[in-house]
Order: C-alpha cells, then structure tokens, then sequence
C-alpha cells in the first residue's frame, strides 16, 4: 500500500470557497475559519489588521474583504431567492464573472489599500462600517466603471473612503443609529439635552415602553433605517422584464438591469431619505440646526412630490415603532419607474427617489411624477368645467 497516497490533501481556498456555497445555509463563520488554515493571504491579512482593530473587529473586516472580492448573492432563476456563490460559478459570458486568480488579486490589493487607513484619521470611518453596516459585509469599495466587462476586476475596484458625500453619509448614520458622532462637532448634538425631542418622546413612551431620550432615539432611526436601507440598497421584487431581481444588491445585480445601481449611487440615496427625515415637520428645529452645522445635514422643505403634504415627524416616528402590517403613510418611490426596456427608463438615483405618502403612493401607480401631475391636472380641469369645482 502506498501511504503517501492515501494521504488526504488539504482543500484548496478555491475549494474551500466552493464547499462555502454549496451548504445549503451559507456560513461565513465558518468560511473563514477554514479559510485560515487554506488561504495565506487571509491569516497575513488578519494578523496586519489585530493591531488596530483587535481581534472581533480585525474578522469583521477580514470577512468584509473574502465577501467582496470572492462572492456574490445572485438570483439566478425566476422567482427564486438570492443564492451565495463564488464568482467563478457564474456563466462564464457573465460580466459579473471572475475567475479565482482574479478574486484573489482583488482580495490583496484591497487588504494592502486598507492598512495604511488603521493608522490614520479613517480608521474610524472604516470601523464606522464595520459596526453599523447597511447590508451584511460592507464596505466602501465600489465599480470604477459599471460598464466595463468583467466588471469585477482589481482594475475595476476602488475604495471611496476618502468621499465627501460617502463619509457625510456614514457619519449622519452612525450618529442617528447610536448617537455616536465621528467627530466632535457632531458631538454636541446631543439628543437626550436638545430641547423638543423630549416631547417626541413622551409621546412615543407607551410605544416604546421607556422615556430615555437616547434609547428612544436609537429605537426610532434604527426602525427607519431598517426600511431606507431596503429601498436604497436592494432591488425591487422584479419578476417580469429581461433582468429577474429579487432584493440583490444592487450592485451584484446584472449591470444592464434598471435596478442596477453602484454603492457610492445607494450612499447618496441613504442620504438622502435620511436628511429628507430629518426635515418632516415637528423634527426639533434646534437639534437640525445643529446637525446642519455640523455638516452632517441638510435643510430642505420637503413635501410628498405628488400631494405636495407635509410630512409629520410624530406621526412618522409613531409609525416606525409601531408599524401595523399594510398600513403605512411613508412610502420610498422612484419619481421615474425602473422599467426593463420602458422608454422612460428611471434611475436608481437619488435625484430619482423621495418619500411619498400613501395618498401619493396609491395616485402615481407605475406613472412616472409628470405624467402624474399631467393626470391631476386633466382631473382638475375636467371637475372645474362640469361645475364641481
């Protein structure tokens, strides 16, 4: 007998990987644990990171960076739910494809790009995305260009860490999820001492069975959060059209898909929402005054794009802890439909996208804001010659 045959070779991180999506639940834990011990640039990666980070935080970004440059959640039939592969799995004409040798030029030159930011002024920025993600494993890295074919190429990616609008974005999340700022300035917006939250909470105390200012204010932006980050980072439930999406990333959907859309296009959205939000009537004057100078906000006069009603913080807050299943009167809509092949094609972009309330909501349907108001403007024509108006 040849004992050096019978020798069980160690996997390959290819194949590794592979035996990662081929579970019927997909376990990241245990990925890159087995990972460690298969792949050399994981454990150099990790042990560069442990010194800055610690060790919780050190496998977070590690499993960020295996995430981003090995995988994708894909739909890839009909109706059928998203499914964890390896890039590699793809079909092959795929744009999304990448071979192995690809995915691991990606994952280094990335874990390269990221220790010289644990040393410096970002390091809270990136732990910033490591604590309060928007969706599983995310990071600011993005497309450089969504056209380019293969789309996932170390030459196609890029870290927008250093983005005005990327780091406004997390900084304003951060602060309205733990009430945590990443700067000073943001600091003092504290919300448990501005004058006129502490009315918002008492009215929200039944509901939120506390009257802690910042306990209901972490209750009440992650609850809206919750549905921003739906709306500004998934796909619709599309089922008909070329492109079959069923809440992907946008990101990881085929980049000919309407619903396709790059991180940094999401951030602005999120952002947006988030500061629209911010600006519904009722919200404390003085604590948005404050957020505005500290540049993590905004003042606007926002209004349903349809109705032209104000929005109530009070009511909205009121809804977002404690929802009542198929009643809502906050809605997110696109102003022009993403629709596979309609000549009037939207955008998921945040010039393309607002609140919009139930009454908006049910009158827009699938037309885009101008045909809409085209349609109240005929209606109201129509009433005023019959003598109803």
């Amino acid at each position: 007998m040849n004992i050096l045959a019978s020798v069980k070779t160690a996997p390959t991180a290819k194949e590794v990987l592979e035996a990662a999506t081929r579970q019927r639940r997909f376990n990241m834990k245990k990925l890159l644990s087995d990972l460690q011990n298969s792949y050399p640039p994981l454990r150099k990666a990790v042990q560069a990171f442990e010194p800055e980070l610690g060790e919780r935080l050190s496998r977070k970004l590690a499993s960020a960076l295996i995430r981003n440059s090995f995988l994708i959640e894909a739909v890839l039939k009909r109706g059928g739910a998203t499914k964890m592969l390896a890039r590699w799995e793809l079909e092959p004409h795929d744009p999304r494809y990448a071979p192995f040798e690809a995915c691991d030029t990606i994952f280094q030159a990335l874990a390269n790009n990221m220790k010289p930011l644990l040393g410096s002024k970002w390091k809270n920025v990136l732990t910033a995305f490591l604590k309060h993600p928007a969706v599983p494993y995310e990071l600011p890295v993005d497309y450089l260009d969504p056209s380019a074919s293969p789309l996932h190429s170390a030459q196609n990616i890029g870290l927008f860490i250093h983005d005005a609008a990327a780091y406004k974005t997390i900084a304003l999340r951060s602060f309205l999820l733990s009430g945590v700022s990443l700067s000073a300035d943001v600091e003092r917006c504290n919300p448990a001492v501005f004058p006129g939250w502490g009315d918002i909470v008492r009215s929200l105390a039944e509901a939120t069975g506390t009257s802690d200012n910042l306990r209901v204010w972490i209750s009440v932006w992650n609850r809206i959060f919750s549905k921003v980050k739906t709306k500004s980072y998934l796909t619709d439930r599309a089922q008909t059209g070329e492109y079959k999406t069923n809440r992907e990333k946008r990101w990881e959907t085929h980049p000919h898909s309407p619903q396709f859309a790059t991180r940094k296009q999401c951030m602005r959205i999120e952002f947006k929402l988030l500061n629209q939000a911010l600006n519904f009537e009722g919200f404390p004057s003085s604590l948005l005054d404050c957020l505005v100078q500290s540049g993590v906000a905004a003042r606007e006069s926002v209004v349903c794009p349809i109705t032209l009603d104000p929005f109530s913080f009070t009511a909205f807050a009121q809804e977002a802890v404690s929802p009542q299943h198929g009643l809502s009167n906050h809605h997110i809509g696109h102003l022009v439909p993403l629709k596979s092949g309609h000549e009037r094609n939207g955008k998921h972009t945040a010039d393309n996208i607002s609140w919009i309330s139930e009454d908006g909501n049910r009158i827009q349907g699938p037309l885009t804001l101008s045909e809409t108001r085209a349609l109240l403007r005929r209606i109201w024509s129509n009433y005023k010659s019959a003598g109803l108006l």
